[in-house]
């Protein structure tokens, strides 16, 4: 972390070269970096609903690419999944589909159906295509996305620049 402070500092005084910079500037830009850093460790509610909406798209940019109609965005059904996903994270369970049948049981709703998606990755330039072009390349993965669903949520949590997916498909 020093390392990347030092480094951070040392751009940011070339950046202003000339100008007078105080020692509290060097520390606002640490807080800043800091904050942005961790932001980005850690992923808001915000940012996962955002980053599940744009999978969502996606999914139904593929659905409409096969003659099927579009999910609609169910917001416990993300809330549901960003348990799971960040469970993942954390390491709290494998990555995988433990605990499905209790995330069933919590959606509050009858359902007729019911499945899910799961993904992560990292290091890659945008995980949210990533992650829904995998589903599309896996055949299993592709026929929840193209049932006959027609309510989903999509979770997204981010932990130390891996991105962990739950993709939740109901039909109600």
């Amino acid at each position: 972390m020093k390392f990347y402070r030092d480094s951070q500092n040392k751009k940011y005084r070339q950046q202003n070269a000339g100008k007078i910079i105080t020692t509290e500037d060097l520390q606002r830009k640490i807080d800043e970096d800091t904050r942005i850093n961790n932001n980005a460790q850690s992923a808001g509610k915000g940012d996962s609903e955002r980053w599940g909406i744009r999978a969502l798209e996606l999914t139904n940019k593929f659905r409409a690419e096969n003659g099927l109609p579009a999910l609609s965005w169910n917001q416990r059904l993300h809330e549901i999944g960003i348990v799971h996903s960040k469970d993942m994270a954390e390491g709290r369970v494998p990555f995988g589909h433990q605990g499905f049948n209790e995330r069933m049981r919590k959606v509050p709703f009858f359902v007729r159906s019911f499945s899910e998606n799961v993904a992560w990755n990292a290091n890659c330039g945008d995980p949210v295509e990533v992650a829904v072009q995998g589903w599309i390349n896996s055949p299993g993965h592709r026929k929840n996305m193209l049932s006959t669903s027609n309510l989903c949520g999509i979770a997204v949590f981010v932990h130390y620049g891996r991105y962990y997916f739950t993709q939740l498909f109901a039909l109600a």
